[in-house]
């Protein structure tokens, strides 16, 4: 009996032992199941969701937008645009080729040229004796050269404002390829002159700029290893006199058809109500705006381009002896 005794003791003395360690456990079951009876209502539940999403959303203030905006540019290829004061024809061209071919960066001139006998520009492949009136030529001489890029033949003189854009052909902006560039910069120029133009009616019609169904802008290009260059003379004002040196080319966009020159061509200071000098003015503050969607445009200085013209005398054009000397 004894030992049956000391048995239910010890039995009882586990029992009460493994109570003493089951009872916290069943204390914190308890506690668990009453929190999983609590069932917030759905508006308690949405709110609570909400706030959950405000507080591990960021929030963008307006100094972290700028900053972010300030990053952004800071990746963006820069491009520095310098107004040059009325440089004639031959100066502007031989400074293009040597930024193009010589120089580092991406750049954009403008200026409008000064009054001046009128010249006229063959583009590199042209042949004067298709595209120049030989009669007109020798009643009334002026100088005819040959650019180093291609596109048609135009006659400049005060009433033209030229522009360049001269771009690295690794630069995302624009596709290194002729109508890549022709139409990125419809865009870029429409933008640019919407504060002197109904810029609307501006379009890319073949290789020319045009307002409406005539040529205000006529272009030209050349794409080497590292750059490309896309130019352009923008008719401002011009003497229709001087458009008697050009016939009619061969080879013409359909949306001319058989227009005389007269009829082709519109004049931006008519368009506009500036003249070219101020109209240079306008469209490089408007250059400054539109390409700044694609680049971190800075003013550049005129002593940038004089020194690099000190370190290039020479390129960009030649004479073309037309009609011949000897003819």
């Amino acid at each position: 009996k004894s030992l049956q005794l000391w048995t239910l003791c010890a039995a009882n003395t586990r029992i009460c032992a493994f109570r003493d360690a089951l009872l916290p456990l069943l204390c914190r079951f308890e506690v668990l199941c009453r929190l999983l009876q609590f069932r917030p209502s759905a508006p308690v539940a949405a709110a609570a969701a909400s706030r959950t999403l405000r507080s591990t959303t960021p929030h963008r203030c307006t100094r972290c937008r700028r900053a972010a905006d300030a990053s952004a540019a800071m990746a963006r290829a820069a491009l520095r645009l310098v107004e040059l004061p009325r440089w004639p024809i031959k100066r502007m061209l031989r400074l293009e080729e040597a930024l193009v071919r010589h120089e580092p960066g991406n750049w954009c001139l403008i200026t409008a040229l000064p009054p001046q006998q009128p010249t006229v520009v063959v583009g590199l492949g042209g042949k004067p004796e298709r595209l120049l009136d030989a009669g007109e030529l020798q009643k009334r001489p002026v100088p005819v050269i040959r650019r180093f890029t291609g596109g048609g033949t135009v006659v400049v003189n005060g009433g033209v404002v030229v522009t360049s854009l001269i771009v690295d052909k690794g630069c995302e902006a624009c596709a290194p390829f002729p109508r890549d560039i022709m139409k990125w910069t419809e865009g870029i120029y429409r933008d640019a002159f919407s504060q002197m133009i109904d810029s609307t009616q501006f379009a890319l019609r073949d290789h020319d700029y045009v307002f409406q169904d005539r040529k205000v802008g006529g272009n030209a290009q050349s794409i080497v290893k590292d750059k490309w260059i896309h130019h352009t003379s923008f008719l401002w004002d011009f003497d229709e006199a001087d458009m008697r040196y050009l016939t009619l080319p061969e080879k013409r966009p359909e949306y001319r058809g058989d227009r005389s020159h007269d009829d082709f061509l519109a004049k931006l200071g008519a368009l506009s109500g500036v003249d070219a000098g101020e109209g240079a003015l306008k469209l490089a503050s408007g250059l400054f705006d539109s390409l700044g969607a694609a680049f971190d445009v800075e003013r550049g200085s005129l002593s940038e381009l004089e020194a690099v013209e000190a370190r290039h005398s020479s390129g960009g054009w030649r004479p073309v002896d037309f009609p011949p000397s000897g003819g």
